[in-house]
């Protein structure tokens, strides 16, 4: 590999997995890996160190001193975080040896899949061990404003020729930007060929 790119997941291949939310035999084609990997940006990204960021993630996870074939995946996914943030601590990268040259992977049921998963494996050890150029960036998180406030009525055309309403009865930060915005609504029994008015709004029934 060279130095600064990144490691390579593997080849894709489509082949079926016994454990649910691997859908390929790349390292990143997995969705416990991207969870990994996704919890620990998300902590670098608040100012974090790595090692707070791998110290978070392992709390959570709880591995084995030794990598189980159920934790092959946190390793994995801390690996190329890490790797990431040129922060790839011995222990990860002792761990990923260990699974490459172990076959432990093996026991979680990749059927005719497991040469190119082995493949995949021994291509991303490769490219760890040559450090990247330069340390990811730190992305700061990007606040929202729900785009209605609590108390709003909304109408919304709900089938052709008719117009449902709703009212906003809470959102995630009490209307203050936050980094995922979300909305409570409760639809009311208010509708009609045109738009109903607040006042149709406040005599109708609702329902969450």
């Amino acid at each position: 590999a060279r130095s600064g790119s990144r490691p390579s997941s593997g080849q894709r291949s489509r082949s079926r997995v016994d454990d649910v939310g691997a859908w390929g035999t790349g390292i990143l084609e997995d969705d416990e890996v991207l969870d990994v990997v996704g919890a620990f940006f998300h902590a670098y990204d608040q100012g974090a160190t790595p090692e707070e960021a791998s110290a978070k993630v392992r709390e959570r996870a709880r591995p084995g001193p030794t990598p189980r074939p159920q934790d092959t995946r946190f390793w994995l996914g801390l690996a190329h975080a890490q790797w990431e943030c040129r922060a790839l601590a011995p222990e990860t990268l002792a761990a990923v040896e260990h699974i490459v040259r172990s076959g432990v992977e093996k026991d979680r049921g990749w059927e005719t899949g497991w040469p190119a998963r082995q493949e995949a494996l021994t291509t991303f050890l490769g490219a760890l061990k040559t450090p990247k150029a330069k340390a990811r960036r730190r992305q700061p998180a990007k606040l929202v404003t729900p785009p209605f406030p609590v108390g709003s009525c909304l109408a919304f055309p709900s089938r052709p020729g008719r117009w449902g309403t709703a009212v906003v009865l809470a959102t995630s930060g009490d209307d203050r930007p936050v980094e995922h915005a979300s909305t409570l609504l409760a639809f009311t029994s208010a509708e009609g060929a045109k738009p109903p008015t607040a006042r149709d709004v406040a005599a109708a029934s609702t329902s969450p």
